[in-house]
């Protein structure tokens, strides 16, 4: 896989987008943010957010996005997140 000039993960046939969608500001309940991962065109699988309840409802909490990284040389995208709330912040990485 090689890291794109437009900053997601790409081979032949398969791709893997981080943060590249974001939760509506008010109605967070979307399931296709985090990781997408698309085959042959079509999205097979999203989301791998962080959530605080076993059971993600509407109105929960999500993570604030603080920055987004496309790491060329070492073929890595990273995402930098936090809950500012909990003071909790985290990294997701896809490599």
């Amino acid at each position: 896989m090689k890291v794109t000039d437009k900053n997601y993960l790409d081979t032949q046939g398969f791709s893997v987008f981080l943060y590249d969608s974001t939760y509506h500001p008010v109605f967070v309940d979307q399931k296709n943010t985090a990781m997408e991962m698309i085959l042959h065109g079509q999205r097979i699988a999203t989301n791998g957010d962080v959530r605080l309840i076993p059971t993600p409802e509407q109105w929960d909490l999500v993570a604030t996005l603080k920055g987004r990284q496309a790491d060329k040389a070492n073929t890595r995208l990273t995402a930098s997140l936090a809950f500012p709330t909990f003071d909790f912040s985290y990294t997701l990485e896809v490599a």
